[in-house]
């Protein structure tokens, strides 16, 4: 696929099959938050189907952007997004479980959440060594 520049991300992969419609989808939700893809970042398919934000051939310092999400994009606990009972459980218990609490409420909400795109991205393509 051919590379974007602006606030898109730049794509790379050896698969034929990336970028997916849910990658496009969750970077044009993404830059709707007011996240950025810098253009010294690629958004690339990972050996063993993942996904990730490298550095592309130019120098990156320490402290450069290649990849930014504002917190109003990002899932986190206590937040006003989680509400007082997921807060609470944050508070009170382990904040873990307060955070897995508001994904299994986020995921109940399908395409109503506001976080949809990142879910289902989620979905797809979970971390190494994740549960299915």
């Amino acid at each position: 696929p051919p590379s974007v520049s602006g606030s898109d991300p730049s794509w790379s992969s050896s698969s034929s099959s990336f970028p997916t419609a849910l990658d496009r989808a969750f970077a044009r939700w993404l830059t709707a938050s007011g996240g950025r893809f810098s253009p010294s970042g690629v958004y690339s398919h990972v050996e063993g189907g993942g996904r990730g934000i490298f550095a592309k051939d130019q120098d990156v310092s320490n402290g450069d952007e290649v990849f930014s999400v504002p917190l109003d994009a990002a899932l986190v606990v206590p937040s006003p997004r989680a509400g007082a009972t997921i807060n609470r459980l944050a508070s009170e218990t382990d904040p873990e479980w307060a955070l897995a609490a508001l994904l299994i409420r986020e995921t109940a909400l399908g395409d109503a959440s506001p976080h949809a795109p990142f879910l289902a991205i989620l979905r797809a393509h979970p971390p190494r060594g994740a549960h299915p």
